[in-house]
């Protein structure tokens, strides 16, 4: 769920002849279509508490929009076809301040969506996302008995469809989803123009009070409870904010800043693979729900020590300044290809690619670039870092993917093969080859080269991938296709928390869903190739983004590179821009003072420091190359006869025997050939 909670975007179950990825969507009853319905639970509960039924011991309740996809379905609908992004935040602010209920907030944000609700859906299904680490989530909670439920102030026809078509039919049809409805208005049929409306779940401020839910489960007799996790990120999930044992607050959203404000113990994460890994601690008994959150009702604030959380002192960029300067750039990219196209004498700028073929401004790419007052490393790194985004780089579903794995290349096949691997992702799988049988089929440069057109991504595994640069340069030609590094060996193995040895017999590969989830979190991510230099440029999104989500990978990516992989972090950055391939650079973050140390850093002219280094200047070069700085430094040409006459200076009195020795022995064998020919 996004920050303005608009996670009411609707579009209704669909029934037998309805085509689920057409946008033409029934509703999901009879009485809907008429106008006469209301709300009911996403799936038929079998009891008043369906989530009990396995007996679980852990049940976790999840907000839908902006949290378990990427964007707010909602926020989305009402940015691109409501009454736009200014009035959805203002009406978002005052919900937060307690000014309004969230339900007139968002009641009028689905009131200014005048779409016909098929058309609705078709957006939707074009443009939500699903959040990378959820399926690994999702496989995880399946097989330790953890009951996902989908508290939602959206409507459940619109989230059942989307986790259909994101997450598969039958994954989907697993989850419990309590949320609003959706029915056609009065005298209306649904898909025309103003022909549906929001049906809330109950009669509260919040249109659907998410906590009445959980309470259901909170109250139960103490040796009856399960433990209760929720995952939320914005107005929506406030009603829910303290009812759970730990509740996960996505970073930078407005529960975070509810949760600051009325003291309610959160943990931040930035996707669901931050979630897994603090809920795998849990169920194994490394951490307890209590040393996680705090405690539930405790006056403090404790994020656990395994999500991306914000540590003081971080370096952190100002999301306002990079909003402006994304809207900015994006504008110019998009005026600049407008008037180059309209000249046909002048040549496209967007000419670029490395193929030859043209690039749309869609597909423009968008740099973020940090000037670092030092090298940011010591070293030219052959395997790039990846800084995993809130919206990601690659989201073609077409795009064919082609995996260099470690041996042996049988078991890869066959875990691509599985039945646990997501089919659409195996789609786009379209070669798996490990190193050895690249190196045997691809020597010739031509081959390399046909290997590189054939597939739009390369991964590789990272245990091979610093070997690839000299079995296969033709990846490192081309700036677009070098191979993304991918971690598919398993943790080793533990016993009473100690590392045992690993069965030689054992692959060395992580499960199939994790291999799955990794593939999907690198695919999306963003690269960092370091080297000793003071100038690091990393890809953060494309023109065709929309400014706000380019704006938030940026400030990601921005984050990130400060506070991971600058030396001396925020002291050691000179400033940061974002820029198109044929733009100005914007500023969005520059640093008054040029260096790390003043007095280290920088020496004054005629100091002790200055005289020492102009003297190691100086020094003449002597030693093997049998050279000195001054003749080194000559800019004048110099005759033969000099040339000859020039004599080596050296300190190094062994070298000097050593010269002087083989001068006398080239004296005596000339002389002896001179006698020899004289006879």
């Amino acid at each position: 769920m996004n920050r303005l909670a608009a996670r009411n975007f609707a579009r209704p179950d669909p029934g037998p002849e309805s085509d689920v990825l057409s946008g033409s969507l029934a509703p999901p009853t009879a009485e809907l279509a008429a106008g006469t319905s209301t709300n009911k639970m996403g799936s038929a509960p079998l009891s008043d508490l369906p989530a009990l039924k396995n007996s679980p011991k852990y049940i976790f309740f999840t907000d839908f929009d902006g949290t378990i996809t990427l964007q707010d379905s909602n926020d989305f609908m009402t940015d691109n076809i409501g009454f736009g992004t200014a009035l959805r935040k203002k009406g978002n602010e005052d919900v937060l301040q307690g000014r309004r209920d969230f339900r007139d907030s968002f009641q009028e944000m689905m009131n200014s969506i005048s779409a016909p609700y098929n058309e609705c859906i078709d957006l939707l299904l074009k443009n939500i996302q699903l959040d990378p680490g959820f399926k690994e989530f999702h496989a995880y909670a399946r097989a330790n008995n953890i009951p996902i439920v989908v508290l939602s102030g959206g409507m459940t026809p619109v989230i059942r469809g989307l986790l259909g078509h994101l997450l598969g039919e039958g994954a989907a049809s697993e989850l419990q989803i309590v949320s609003n409805d959706v029915k056609a208005r009065p005298g209306k049929d649904i898909n025309e123009e103003r022909g549906w409306e929001i049906v809330f779940h109950d009669d509260s401020g919040f249109g659907h009070d998410k906590s009445l839910e959980i309470r259901k489960y909170s109250s139960l007799p103490q040796s009856e409870r399960p433990y209760l996790f929720y995952a939320g990120d914005g107005v929506s999930d406030l009603s829910a904010a303290k009812e759970t044992d730990l509740m996960f607050a996505k970073a930078g959203r407005d529960l975070v800043v509810y949760c600051e404000k009325e003291h309610v113990p959160f943990t931040t994460f930035t996707n669901f693979s931050d979630i897994l890994s603090v809920v795998k601690d849990v169920v194994s008994g490394k951490v307890s729900v209590k040393d996680t959150a705090g405690g539930r009702g405790s006056r403090y604030i404790m994020a656990a020590s395994t999500t991306a959380v914000a540590k003081k002192g971080d370096f952190a960029i100002d999301p306002d300044q990079a909003l402006k300067a994304s809207k900015a750039l994006l504008a110019h990219i998009k005026k600049t290809a407008e008037e180059t196209a309209s000249n046909s004498n002048k040549k496209n700028l967007l000419d670029s690619a490395d193929d030859g073929q043209s690039l749309s401004v869609a597909e423009t790419p968008v740099w973020l670039t940090v000037t670092t007052k030092r090298h940011i490393h010591d070293s030219k790194a052959l395997k790039p870092n990846k800084i995993y985004l809130p919206h990601p780089l690659h989201t073609d579903t077409e795009s064919s993917i082609c995996l260099i794995v470690a041996d042996p290349q049988r078991h890869y096949k066959n875990v691509v093969a599985s039945e646990e691997f997501p089919e659409e992702l195996r789609k786009r799988v379209t070669r798996v080859i490990d190193y050895k049988h690249l190196t045997a089929k691809v020597k010739q440069y031509e081959a390399q080269r046909k290997l590189l057109a054939e597939h739009d991504i390369f991964l590789a595994d990272d245990r091979i991938i610093n070997r690839l640069p000299k079995a296969i340069s033709v990846f490192y030609k081309s700036t677009t296709k070098r191979p993304i590094p991918v971690v598919f060996q398993s943790k080793k193995p533990k016993e009473q928390g100690k590392r045992v040895k690993r069965d030689p017999n054992e692959i060395n590969c992580r499960p199939v869903t994790e291999v799955a989830a990794e593939i999907q979190k690198a695919i999306g991510a963003a690269l960092v190739n370091l080297s000793p230099s003071t100038n690091t440029a990393v890809k953060v999104g494309y023109a065709g983004m929309q400014p706000k989500a380019l704006s938030e990978n940026i400030v990601k990516v921005a984050n990130e590179m400060a506070n991971k992989f600058v030396p001396k972090k925020k002291n050691g950055i000179k400033s940061m821009f974002v820029k198109g391939p044929e733009t100005v650079a914007l500023p969005i973050w520059q640093d008054e003072e040029l260096w790390v140390d003043a007095e280290t850093d920088v020496v004054a002219n005629g100091s002790e420091k200055a005289k020492a280094i102009e003297a190691r200047k100086e020094q003449a070069n002597v030693g093997k190359k049998r050279k000195s700085l001054d003749a080194a430094s000559d800019d004048e040409p110099k005759t033969k006869k000099a040339k000859k006459e020039a004599v080596p200076e050296s300190n190094d009195d062994k070298l000097d025997k050593q010269i002087s020795e083989r001068k006398s022995k080239l004296r005596n064998a000339k002389k002896k050939a001179k006698s020899a020919m004289e006879d």
